[in-house]
């Protein structure tokens, strides 16, 4: 059986049978009734804890979570801003591309929280083309300090949501239904793939 390990306040069943990847690898499975217990608990405590903390109380969630994040520019309707990025997720169908173009910046560790890299949607392959890109971003992620979560975990807005999802942080997906983690009080967004390239080097979004 994979060890566990926690980091924070989450526990991770490592899966060991990656290729010498196991830091950045976890196996989900047995594991989703535990956290969704678990999830209710942190939503609530983290919730009193981020609405104690304020002074802006006439702000909606979203301005709050904007202002804590703020890097660039001013939260005045129609300006662009630029935030930072807490946490980010890819699946296999997109965050191929984006890694191949996050590599070719010459780029190497991520400078977010928390990355984790998805195989949950070009599962069903005849040919050899959906392996080797699941090689390549296990290999990849390894190498940039991303969370690898392979083929048969789950669907990567929902095991993102139970497993890392923490409220008031930004998250930044490659994956259309990213703004999942929104009900947990995240701002969650959603982006193309090729925007990616980038915000891991940055950590940061525009």
């Amino acid at each position: 059986m994979s060890p566990l390990r926690k980091q924070g306040s989450r526990t991770k069943k490592l899966d060991s049978r990656f290729h010498g990847n196991d830091k950045y690898c976890f196996h989900n499975r047995n594991y989703l009734s535990e956290h969704r217990i678990c999830l209710g608990l942190t939503f609530m405590l983290n919730f009193v804890f981020w609405f104690s903390g304020s002074s802006k109380l006439g702000q909606t969630l979203v301005y709050k979570i904007l202002g804590r994040h703020l890097v660039e520019g001013s939260l005045v309707a129609g300006e662009q801003i630029g935030i930072r990025i807490d946490q980010t997720l890819t699946q296999d169908a997109t965050g191929t591309t984006a890694f191949l173009l996050y590599e070719s910046m010459g780029a190497t560790k991520v400078k977010t929280d928390l990355s984790v890299s998805y195989v949950d949607h070009n599962m069903a392959g005849f040919g050899p083309e959906n392996h080797n890109d699941h090689l390549y971003l296990q290999t990849i992620a390894a190498k940039c300090g991303v969370y690898h979560s392979r083929a048969g975990n789950g669907i990567c807005h929902q095991v993102h949501l139970e497993r890392f999802g923490r409220p008031g942080a930004t998250l930044l997906g490659s994956d259309s239904h990213t703004p999942t983690a929104g009900g947990i009080g995240m701002l969650a967004i959603g982006a193309a793939g090729w925007t990616w390239r980038w915000r891991w080097p940055a950590g940061r979004f525009t």
